[in-house]
């Protein structure tokens, strides 16, 4: 298996939340608008860019991950398996 690191988190285990953050976006998101122009538009990129990070073919930068969770008011913590109401350090 390899072992690169991409923003301190192993790319593996990245892609597996990033994943899942995009099934939370998308289950939370209003099914009459365009899930890829929301998208792109967050993270100021294309929606071929957009597609790519949906489908984990590209590995959210750190910026970006916190542009979403900005955006759409979620935690990027209840991903990550960091106890609730702790602070991770």
């Amino acid at each position: 298996m390899k072992q690169a690191f991409n923003n301190f988190i192993y790319v593996g285990e990245s892609v597996n939340i990033q994943k899942a953050i995009f099934q939370h976006i998308k289950g939370i998101f209003p099914p009459n608008l365009s899930f890829i122009h929301e998208i792109a538009q967050v993270l100021g990129i294309s929606y071929e860019s957009s597609y790519r990070r949906i489908r984990s073919d590209k590995v959210l930068s750190f910026e970006e991950l916190y542009k979403l969770c900005a955006h759409f008011r979620i935690s990027v913590d209840s991903f990550c398996g960091a106890p609730i109401n702790k602070v991770v350090l």
